[in-house]
């Protein structure tokens, strides 16, 4: 379920940034038509061409370096922003004055009847030609913010490596203090354990001195004991024999 859902917001995901792309290109494409005839004016066709193209993409660079660029320099960049947009502008402008026709139905739409001829064309063209870079910008703005990383999403993994560090660091120090610790115990209880083992070794060795004198002992009582059985045995044989002569006389 989880692949699954995954691959749907990576196909809802593919397709914004995919009708963002296409809106700014057909808005861009448009615009740089348009102001191809303004720079016709004082240059030749192809670099009239080259600038078109050259103005669309720096007003879009200079956008995109606005909202995710964290080295330049604003004021530099807002400057070159706003005069370039203000060229795409004036070139809109400047095809929709030449090329304005059957546009009465729109003057009396809107009521301007009582202005000169080149009012109602100005005010047409100021209509139609800056709306257009304005809609092309808006949509790479769109796609930029888009396609940018969420702040707070960086901010929650930068704060979720720091709680790991700060917590592997603890931990470190926790293991460290458990060592010196078992290793302070160890070296007072070694002491201890010599004495003990010291002891001990001197009570066997006592045990075992007294066994041998307790089996020393006995051995020599029963010696003596034999020897107290062979004196009494001689002189039980001793009477016997005395008793015996006289009868035999």
């Amino acid at each position: 379920m989880d692949q699954i859902k995954n691959k749907k917001d990576k196909i809802v995901q593919q397709s914004i940034v995919g009708i963002f792309i296409i809106l700014y290109l057909f808005t861009s494409i448009i615009s740089t038509i348009h102001c191809v005839d303004f720079f016709e004016m004082t240059n030749s066709r192809w670099l009239a061409v080259a600038l078109a193209v050259a103005f669309e993409f720096g007003a879009a660079a200079s956008l995109a370096a606005i909202v995710v660029g964290e080295k330049t320099n604003k004021t530099i960049v807002w400057g070159l922003f706003f005069i370039l947009t203000a060229f795409q502008m004036q070139g809109n402008m400047w095809y929709a004055y030449v090329n304005a026709r059957d546009y009465m139905s729109w003057i009396e739409l809107f009521q301007l009847t009582d202005f000169t001829l080149i009012e109602q064309k100005s005010i047409l063209a100021l209509v139609s030609g800056t709306v257009l870079p304005i809609v092309a910008l808006g949509f790479i703005k769109s796609l930029v913010d888009y396609i940018k990383p969420d702040e707070s999403a960086e901010s929650e993994v930068v704060d979720n490596k720091l709680k790991s560090s700060d917590n592997f660091t603890h931990n470190t120090h926790k293991l460290e203090e458990k060592i010196e610790t078992e290793n302070t115990e160890s070296e007072t209880t070694e002491p201890e354990t010599i004495e003990s083992e010291t002891i001990e070794s001197e009570t066997i060795e006592s045990e075992t001195e007294d066994s041998e004198t307790e089996d020393s002992e006995t051995i020599e009582d029963i010696k003596t004991f034999g020897e107290n059985l062979k004196r009494e045995d001689s002189s039980l044989d001793a009477e016997l024999q005395q008793k015996r002569r006289p009868t035999a006389q």
